[in-house]
């Protein structure tokens, strides 16, 4: 079981990506407020087309959280931007 903040998101961003869809693994998100038990890390893509190929591209994240909250991000430059 992992505890981490807003402030800690992109320190701990692989770790959810890689490990967020795997059974037995628990990461809870501290809001200031209450902990929230993370249920899925969701990727937003930017799709384009280039010459006739279509590239995808991951623009931001959305953090799915327990209680039906949804937590939209982006990483710029090791910064976290909440949208």
């Amino acid at each position: 079981m992992i505890t981490f903040t807003v402030d800690s998101i992109n320190k701990i961003l692989p770790i959810l990506i890689s490990e967020t869809k795997q059974s037995g693994h628990y990461f809870l998100f501290d809001d200031g407020v209450e902990t929230h038990r993370v249920l899925d890390l969701e990727p937003t893509v930017d799709c384009f087309e280039c010459n006739g190929q279509y590239n995808y591209e991951t623009i931001g994240y959305i953090l799915k959280l327990a209680n039906d909250i949804m937590i939209s991000f982006k990483v710029c430059d090791d910064e976290i931007i909440v949208c």
